[in-house]
């Protein structure tokens, strides 16, 4: 139904205010060698962007050549993302998608690394692809679905001094208890009821007093934000990685499946990148937000 469907009345007395975001990927240098790397406002470093405004609508973004600041050590193919909101009765429904295609970021270990033999290591990635779907009933609480799906031949490569290549696949296993929890309550309601899902999400957090297993509330950043993940458990080859978080001397840390959720929206990143050696750099993979609320 549109919302030229409803009543005169329920039109004038409740908008909803849609706000959904998507981004395929966007990366850049910080740092080569010792040296910091500034970012150059002429040039763009993300690429495939949808948003909203208020009244909703559907946006599309398709860049299948990105022009790339970074290629030598930051690179990626074709970029497409989605966003649709729409009135659904008495309801509203957002659904969000982000695709990347042809991920590879290579850095190389630094003296400090101690990684002997290795001249280089990059993270590789057919395709990742992050989709989700809000619905926002004019009564109750708002649910969010997230559909994530498994990166497609995504691997850490490699290269030894004499050129050599030794692949080491990456697989994620997805938290499928995260994926149905859609509010801060249930969040915290499984932080002090199961004892594994608070292990997991104490991961995600660094310098904090460690709560009360049973008695405390999950933990919420300075801004009010919870952050834990979508991904409980990381296989690189024949290791199994607890968690979401993967960290290689000589390139640096990927968490997986990043979930931050406040009272007003939810923000998911398929991959979060620090490449920690060098060159350093920062870089994200297949986010989705959304903020929508219904207005009095």
């Amino acid at each position: 139904m549109a919302l030229t469907d409803l009543p005169i009345q329920q039109q004038a007395s409740r908008r909803f205010f849609f706000r959904g975001y998507a981004v395929a990927a966007g990366g850049f240098l910080t740092r080569i060698g010792s040296q910091p790397v500034p970012l150059d406002p002429s040039k763009v470093t993300t690429h495939g962007e949808s948003s909203l405004p208020l009244i909703g609508g559907v946006s599309h973004s398709l860049v299948r050549a990105p022009e790339l600041t970074f290629p030598n050590n930051i690179r990626y193919g074709a970029c497409e993302t989605f966003v649709e909101g729409r009135y659904d009765g008495t309801q509203t429904i957002t659904t969000l998608r982000a695709t990347v295609n042809d991920v590879r970021l290579t850095t190389g270990p630094t003296p400090d690394d101690n990684v002997p033999n290795v001249r280089s290591i990059s993270f590789r990635a057919r395709s990742m692809m992050l989709q989700a779907e809000s619905v926002y009933p004019q009564n109750g609480p708002s649910t969010f679905t997230i559909h994530p799906a498994q990166p497609t031949e995504m691997a850490l490569v490699i290269t030894d001094t004499s050129g050599n290549d030794t692949k080491l696949p990456i697989t994620l296993e997805f938290d499928q208890k995260t994926l149905s929890l859609s509010d801060m309550h249930k969040l915290d309601e499984e932080f002090r009821g199961d004892r594994q899902f608070f292990d997991r999400s104490l991961s995600c957090h660094s310098g904090l007093e460690r709560p009360d297993f049973g008695n405390s509330s999950i933990p919420r950043t300075p801004r009010g934000f919870i952050v834990t993940s979508f991904v409980r458990q990381i296989r690189l080859g024949d290791e199994c990685i607890p968690g979401n978080v993967l960290t290689r001397k000589g390139f640096g840390t990927i968490q997986f499946g990043l979930t931050l959720v406040n009272p007003f929206g939810r923000r998911f990143v398929m991959a979060h990148i620090r490449m920690g050696s060098s060159p350093g750099g920062e870089a994200d993979f297949c986010a989705v937000e959304d903020t929508g609320d219904w207005g009095n």
